[in-house]
């Protein structure tokens, strides 16, 4: 089974990642790589490799934004197709949108696909916030459903992360899971809370070790996990990148501002940002993120651990 996944809503993605690699893998034959500092050669050993003993091999491709130019993807890709072994399942989880380049690719032609895209609209949203909530055991009305999304703005991760603190608050016999919008607005990040992670990279890139810790902590306490603290600040370095693309590229605040669609206060503190990192700084964060987010998934560290691990190798890069 190869398959090429793609799409916005990345709670949906990741959950269907995670379930092809528990059918097609695990622990002992499962192999995680990034496109954006792949080690080339271990992958081809990787596609090639035959065990009599092992009768399949999981592995993962991630494609993060970073790498716009395909560069490396195209080697991949020549790699996979000359290397075809029914043994291997692939799976491609890419970040971003599928450009006409990669259309032209072997594994496009040949992958089965599967795109998660975000609801088309309000009642949408609902549903689904309202069928994730019900895989956690809680029930929200309509009301308390559309809050939910409306402090979120149609943020997938950030939703789930709400869920699932509001599971454990909530546990069946303990307290009434049938939840309105009074029952759960307490315990609900507001959206200034969630604007404190543009504050949060803000720190860690300034080296700013003592308040960066300060809203770690806060973070942390709160419920949020690992993986959305780590997807929240992938997704802020990515937007800083792209601010300081433009400015080199001679644009303009106005049209910046249009493009990133940020509010104001965000788009001015991206701008700052963006003015005082350099690209190869940017790439070291990157780079941060991608080897603790692999620890994440393939190794037995704690989520809290890996957090401040995380944010301790950046405050000294």
């Amino acid at each position: 089974m190869n398959l090429l996944i793609y799409g916005e809503n990345l709670y949906d993605k990741s959950h269907f990642k995670d379930d092809f690699i528990n059918k097609y893998g695990n622990s002992s034959d499962y192999r995680f790589f990034y496109i954006d500092n792949i080690d080339i050669n271990q992958l081809s050993s990787e596609l090639v490799s035959y065990d009599m003993f092992q009768q399949n091999k999981c592995i993962v491709i991630k494609k993060m934004e970073s790498d716009e130019k395909n560069v490396n993807f195209a080697k991949i890709d020549s790699i996979i197709a000359n290397s075809v072994n029914p043994n291997n399942s692939i799976l491609i989880d890419w970040d971003g949108k599928l450009n006409k380049d990669i259309q032209k690719t072997f594994i496009y032609k040949n992958f089965e696909k599967k795109i998660f895209n975000n609801p088309v609209n309000k009642n949408e949203e609902i549903k689904w916030i309202q069928s994730l909530a019900s895989s956690n055991d809680l029930n929200l009305d309509y009301n308390a459903s559309k809050y939910l999304s409306d402090i979120n703005d149609w943020d997938s991760l950030g939703i789930s992360n709400e869920i699932k603190k509001l599971s454990v608050i909530f546990k069946s016999g303990q307290q009434n899971n049938n939840l309105s919008v009074n029952d759960i607005k307490h315990h609900i990040s507001s959206p200034r809370h969630r604007y404190k992670i543009f504050a949060l990279v803000d720190d860690l890139i300034m080296f700013r070790e003592q308040k960066a810790l300060f809203q770690l902590n806060e973070f942390v306490a709160s419920g949020s996990g690992f993986s959305y603290l780590v997807s929240m600040i992938a997704r802020q370095i990515r937007i800083i990148a792209s601010a300081k693309s433009r400015i080199e590229e001679g644009q303009n605040m106005t049209e910046i501002n249009k493009s990133l669609g940020l509010p104001s206060y965000v788009f001015n503190l991206t701008i700052q940002l963006a003015k005082q990192i350099s690209f190869d700084r940017i790439k070291k964060l990157s780079d941060i993120l991608l080897e603790h987010d692999l620890k994440f998934k393939t190794s037995t560290i704690s989520e809290e651990d890996l957090i401040y691990s995380m944010a301790s190798k950046i405050l000294n890069n």
